[in-house]
């Protein structure tokens, strides 16, 4: 499903776009209110119906009943199976006479029926064929309007106001009635346009054949006489009705030069239709000296803005259609095809590149190989894709999909990752109001703007605007508004990414020097090289890694020889020191290998205790001790383990000193070989290990965590920011409060948590993916991703089954292999889809396709007693 408000629940079916309805299997809805309820079926431009099994309703206000029936043009009523209408309707508000014979209704305007009693609406079979209300209604409604009618099997009605009641015949013409069967009538019994049979003429009403018509004619007018639609050949096919005004000219020194976009020349003034002395199309020209009456039919069609179908085997189906192009189609109303094997399907659409589409209201489609699909979209560069509403898609091979999307990089700016010499580009945008004007640039999610070559904004108002740059924007409320929207929705409360090749994830981060990087909320990178990690840390000098700002203890700056009070201090300067003083009281902290290193200061208060039930300590800061008389007190620990390496009191009374006063004083712990512990209150208990900042853990080989009160718990693992935790394989959790539990997962932003789920990644804020969705991945805000494979980007999405993916807000997909893109879509049945904006919850089918409307969302937070929630799920909970 396919632009506004679309719905694709039919297996197999597709609505393209505006409120259009496909519930049967493989059935079609393209254009404006369209309803395709019959399995194969088609309903193509204005209000169409299509309810018989592999019927078509193409045109406007057609109503297609009749097994394999066809209705084509406006006000078209197909009853039985294949039968036909094709054409418009005549005179409206026609008034309704029915017959009544011994109280009940026996025919309507000369129609037989059937009924129960003597009104309309006792009315229950015409011209033989039951009815329900709703094609009852239908029925008299075309009626009323003289639409064309089909009324009997395998019949046809080609014209204005024409009616078949027998069984294959056919009505062709104004007013005309076919009530024998296997007749063609142009007529009415009495009306001198009557024709049966196609003979040769016997009596003066019957239809003379073409070779009397043609040697009539030409001794009149010399050519034939034209009608309100215009097909230049045999090839090419005009149907439909004209919109009763002249097709669009273009003046060049005030005289006209073309007609719907067909290159014409004139004679005399130049200034009317009637000066047209000659039309080109697919270089192919017609003059009126050479074939007057194609021109004169031409002429007349352009005046009466009739469909025109004027390339080689092109068709123009409807109202007001042009199709000028090679193999060109245009289908609805006032639907342009110009380009070769282009399409213009739906209202006022416009397909002027070689191979384009444009199918829906008022779509453009002018490059080569592009497709606009939805409401208001336009696709300009070569191979470009606009789907949804108001998308522009302006770069070669660009895409935007969603609301209110831009990709617009220039054409000077090539894709430089193309190795073929080609001058192709690349650009995506997905979502709402994203805005991609770099070359190869992508932007996922909510007004995100990637501007920079091959640069990338996911989240939300995430700016990545130099060559290179990545932003992954959650948001941080900074002006304490809780609201997202363009008043309030500032650079200080999204991520932004403005250096070459800087990096930004987070919220309220900035990077705005050339290769500067900032992991967490509210923190800025100022300088070439820099680094800022955590909580509103300040990187501003070049080549350093900063967890904070200057004046807060957790400052660290390149870790050289200690000058100031603040800085850090290298490990041989803290040896060569104590070296200097016999006997000193034993240091804050406790490095337990000569190769590892523990520097910095205390917190003041011991490291976490754990003890059995009766009291008795077992572990300190998660490092397994024994002890020895009540075992209730840190001086009790006579010994401690770490990675299966035990240290007795008794072995080395003088460093088993340094660890009982650095657990005590809650010192920085490096308690394995290249282990190290920085900052305050740190400890790093595995191999390689490295804890930086306050009150981190890095507690298995290879492991890092750099902040505030981080765990980093699995091996390889990293947990860098303010309260994170990484407690699988190869984890990172970066940011503030991250989660990441399962082996190779990483956790980027805020209130991310991973359970479990192995190869996933969570960008942003609040985003949950839980123990059964391996390889998966939740990008933007408080999005959740429970079942394999899946993916949701931007936010609040849901995701529940294998293989499915959400992008946008509010997006929930429950089916298998599913996709959601837009804004408050639902997808249930397997590979469903849905795109564009709405609020819907439909029981989906396989292949089913929806667009829907939009909806509003502002996030909750609260914190209460150490429990933070996110519009009401616990994301985090801390110790009293």
């Amino acid at each position: 499903a396919v632009g506004y408000v679309n719905t694709a629940s039919g297996q197999s079916s597709s609505a393209v776009g505006y409120v259009n309805t496909a519930s049967g299997s493989a059935s079609s809805a393209v254009g404006y209110n369209n309803n395709a309820s019959g399995g194969f079926s088609s309903a193509v431009g204005h209000m169409n119906e299509a309810l018989g099994s592999g019927s078509s309703a193409v045109g406007t206000l057609n109503f297609a009943k009749g097994q394999y029936s066809t209705a084509m043009g406006m006000e078209n009523y197909t009853q039985n199976q294949s039968s036909a209408a094709v054409g418009t309707r005549k005179i409206p508000n026609q008034a309704l006479t029915p017959f009544v014979t011994g109280g009940v209704i026996t025919s309507v305007n000369g129609i037989n029926v059937t009924a129960t009693g003597n009104s309309l609406n006792d009315i229950t079979h015409i011209n033989g064929t039951a009815v329900n209300a709703t094609e009852l209604n239908a029925f008299l409604e075309h009626l009323i309007w003289g639409g064309n009618l089909a009324l009997a099997d395998e019949s046809s009605v080609f014209g204005v106001g024409g009616i078949t009641t027998g069984n294959r015949s056919t009505a062709i013409g104004f007013d005309s009635l076919a009530d024998e069967a296997n007749t063609v009538s142009v007529g009415r019994a009495g009306a001198e346009k009557r024709i049966t049979n196609v003979a040769t003429p016997t009596k003066a009403t019957d239809a003379a054949n073409k070779g009397y018509v043609d040697t009539k004619f030409a001794s009149v007018t010399g050519g034939t006489v034209a009608t309100d639609n215009y097909a230049s050949s045999t090839t090419e096919t005009a149907l439909g009705s004209a919109r009763g005004t002249a097709h669009t000219t273009t003046l060049t020194s005030g005289k006209i030069t073309a007609v719907g976009g067909i290159t014409v020349t004139t004679t005399g003034a130049g200034t009317s239709l009637d000066d047209i002395d000659s039309f080109t199309a697919n270089g192919v020209t017609t003059t009126k000296a050479a074939d007057p009456a194609k021109v004169a039919a031409f002429i007349n069609a352009a005046k009466k803005g009739g469909n025109i179908a004027v390339g080689i085997n092109s068709s123009a189906v409807g109202t007001a259609n042009i199709a000028s192009g090679f193999s060109s189609s245009a289908v609805g109303f006032n639907n342009n095809a110009s380009g070769y094997y282009s399409s213009a399907v739906g209202y006022m659409n416009t397909a002027s590149g070689s191979n384009s589409s444009a199918v829906g209201y008022v779509n453009i489609a002018s490059g080569w190989y592009s497709s606009a699909v939805g409401y208001r979209n336009e696709a300009s560069g070569m191979g470009s894709n606009a789907v949804g509403g108001n998308n522009l898609a302006k770069s070669q091979a660009s895409n935007a999909f969603g609301i209110t999307n831009t990709v617009d990089h220039g054409a000077s700016n090539t894709n430089p990752f193309i190795s073929d010499n080609s001058s192709r580009t690349t650009a995506n945008a997905f979502g709402s109001v994203n805005n991609v004007t770099g070359a190869g640039a992508t932007a996922v999610g909510l007004k995100n703007t990637a501007s920079g070559v091959v640069s990338s904004a996911f989240g939300t108002g995430a700016t990545a605007n130099r060559t290179g740059s990545i932003a992954f924007g959650g948001w941080y409320d900074q002006n304490a508004d809780n609201e997202i929207d363009d008043a309030s929705l500032t650079a200080s409360e999204t991520a932004a990414a403005t250096g070459v090749s800087s990096v930004a994830i987070g919220a309220g981060v900035t990077a705005t020097a050339d290769r500067s990087s900032v992991f967490g909320v509210g923190s800025q990178a100022t300088a070439l090289n820099a680094t800022a990690i955590g909580f509103d840390s300040l990187a501003d000098e070049a080549n350093t890694i900063s967890v904070g700002r200057a004046g807060a203890t957790k400052r660290i700056t390149n870790v050289a020889t200690g000058t100031a009070d603040t800085d850090a201090i290298n490990k041989k300067q803290l040896t060569d020191a104590l070296a200097a003083i016999p006997n000193a009281t034993p240091s804050d902290n406790y490095a337990r290998a000569s190769s590892s290193t523990a520097l910095g200061s205390a917190k003041g208060s011991p490291h976490t205790i754990i003890t059995t039930i009766s009291g008795k300590i077992t572990a300190v800061g998660g490092i397994a001790v024994t002890t020895t008389g009540a075992g209730t007190t840190l001086d009790d620990i006579d010994s401690f383990t770490v990675n299966s390496l035990t240290t007795t009191k008794a072995a080395d009374p003088v460093k088993f000193a340094t660890f009982i006063n650095a657990i005590k004083k809650g010192g920085n712990l490096a308690m394995d070989g290249q282990a190290s512990a920085l900052g305050t209150g740190n400890i790093a208990s595995g191999l390689y290990s490295n804890a930086v900042g306050n009150s981190n853990t890095a507690s298995s080989g290879y492991s890092t965590a750099v902040g505030y009160s981080n765990t980093a718990s699995g091996s390889y693992s990293s947990a860098v920011g303010n309260s994170n935790t990484a407690s699988g394989s190869y984890n990172s959790a970066v940011g503030y409060s991250n989660t990441a539990s399962g082996n190779t997962t990483n956790a980027f932003g805020a209130y991310n948590n991973i359970t479990s789920a192995a190869l996933s990644t969570a960008v942003g804020i609040g985003n949950i993916i839980n123990s059964s969705a391996w390889g998966t991945n939740a990008l933007g805000y408080s999005n959740n991703v429970s079942n394999l494979f899946g993916s949701a980007i931007g936010t609040k999405n849901t995701v529940t089954m294998i293989g499915s993916n959400a992008i946008g807000l509010n997006n929930v997909v429950s089916g298998r292999y599913a996709n959601a893109v837009g804004t408050g879509n639902t997808v249930i049945g397997q590979n469903g889809a849905a795109v564009g904006s709405g609020l819907a919850d439909y029981a989906g089918t396989l292949g089913s396709q929806a667009l829907l409307t939009p909806v509003s969302y502002t996030p909750t937070f609260s914190s209460v007693g150490g429990v933070t929630t996110l519009d009401g799920v616990v994301i985090k909970t801390s110790a009293a």
